[in-house]
């Protein structure tokens, strides 16, 4: 059914779940043809998944839906560079980091850590400097991110 699909060269191409059933083998190689589908012809392809190893393969552009309502829309690089995982230390560490847009604060004494979006080098010395307490930041995997994004 996709080759009908994709038979005819349609601008646009829609696709739910296309290898959610294939082995890994089968899963890369119409991965592979996707891909070069797309390079040939310079289509839209909407890809609907929840493998998101296959998202980072083929992907320049995601949108996180979660309850109808879209989490986040734009560049997977971006994204990625821009979501972070805090792990926090100090003494006096703050109930409330709304003003930093810090969000998913998990607490545990003087240990914490929180998931930030559009976070930058900026960000994160405004952060040490305001609070004195020690901050490091992690990059995290595509599906680390989409469950961050998605928590309620």
């Amino acid at each position: 059914s996709i080759l009908m699909a994709i038979g005819h060269r349609p601008d646009l191409l829609i696709l739910d779940e296309p290898v959610a059933s294939l082995d890994p083998i089968a899963r890369r190689q119409f991965l592979r043809a996707l891909v070069e589908f797309n390079a040939d012809l310079n289509r839209t392809i909407l890809f609907s998944t929840h493998i998101t190893s296959d998202l980072e393969r083929v992907a320049a552009d995601v949108a996180v839906l979660h309850s109808g309502k879209i989490r986040y829309h734009g560049d997977l690089d971006s994204l990625k560079e821009g979501c972070q995982r805090l792990h926090l230390t100090g003494k006096c560490l703050p109930e409330d980091l709304a003003a930093h847009q810090i969000i998913n604060y998990r607490q545990d004494g003087s240990h914490a850590t929180a998931f930030v979006q559009d976070w930058n080098e900026k960000r994160l010395a405004k952060l040490k400097q305001s609070m004195a307490i020690d901050v490091v930041a992690a990059s995290l995997p595509l599906d680390e991110l989409f469950m961050e994004l998605t928590h309620d």
